[in-house]
């Protein structure tokens, strides 16, 4: 499972969407979901960003938290952890710090599906998996169930370690922002594509290497920046990384260095 790397995904597709002028950076959220608070304040680059001050949805203790614990296999749908998000304070005014959330890629696989009329599944599958000939990564909606011959991923609960958790919870609750899975080397093909162009034109791919980035203490002890979808680490590695229960990763290229990092682990 590649969690949070799935994030590149979705904001890689909407941003094709740009280039194909469906929607551009500047557009607020208002255009399209005008009913959640600050819509009219919040970008779709804020959302990239990670700038739009919207709790994080999995930060929730009360209702999230504590039903991936009673209720593991919960099929979550994305409004459902939207308006859970939305219903907490927003951490700061859009726009004016950052904070990493995943409620914010969800309002991305929402906006996809809203431009495109197809699942975002299926603009994953079409725009990104099939042109590189990914055989095994796919982006699943919900289930528990790792398909293909795969590692087991492990954590540690109530003090008790090396409790398998490879098909415990539905990953319904990733979605847009952590549900797809691959392999070391397809997860290679896809960061050295992503990073080195071939998905965007030459001017949006140029401005999601060089503009917006964000340093933030909080991310890797202020070591990471952040920018429309991508961590950049150091002066010239893109990619992103990707912890959920039992499993991480981080895929990182340098087209500079022409170097490309993926570690992995259970």
């Amino acid at each position: 499972r590649m969690g949070s790397n799935t994030k590149t995904m979705s904001v890689t597709v909407l941003l094709q969407l740009v280039d194909e002028g469906k929607i551009s950076l500047t557009d607020k959220l208002s255009t399209w979901f005008p009913d959640y608070p600050q819509s009219d304040k919040i970008t779709i680059a804020m959302l990239m960003d990670m700038k739009s001050g919207i709790f994080n949805y999995s930060e929730d203790i009360p209702v999230f938290r504590q039903s991936m614990v009673t209720n593991p296999e919960r099929v979550w749908q994305p409004k459902e952890l939207i308006d859970l998000g939305f219903s907490h304070e927003f951490y700061f005014e859009p726009g004016t710090s950052f904070h990493y959330s995943n409620t914010n890629t969800f309002l991305i696989g929402l906006l996809i599906e809203k431009l495109t009329g197809n699942s975002l599944e299926t603009e994953i599958n079409k725009r990104l998996i099939q042109p590189l000939h990914l055989d095994n990564t796919r982006f699943l909606t919900q289930g528990v169930s790792l398909p293909g011959n795969h590692g087991r991923g492990y954590e540690i609960r109530d003090t008790i370690p090396n409790v398998d958790v490879t098909e415990y919870y539905d990953i319904s609750w990733g979605w847009a922002a952590g549900s797809a899975y691959s392999t070391p080397r397809e997860l290679q093909k896809y960061v050295e594509t992503l990073v080195g162009g071939g998905f965007l034109s030459k001017t949006l791919q140029q401005k999601r290497l060089t503009e917006n980035f964000y340093n933030n203490p909080d991310l890797w002890l202020g070591k990471i920046s952040y920018g429309l979808g991508l961590m950049r680490c150091g002066r010239s590695f893109f990619g992103h990384g990707g912890d959920l229960p039992g499993f991480s990763s981080s895929m990182y290229h340098s087209n500079e260095k022409n170097c490309t990092i993926i570690l992995y682990f259970n």
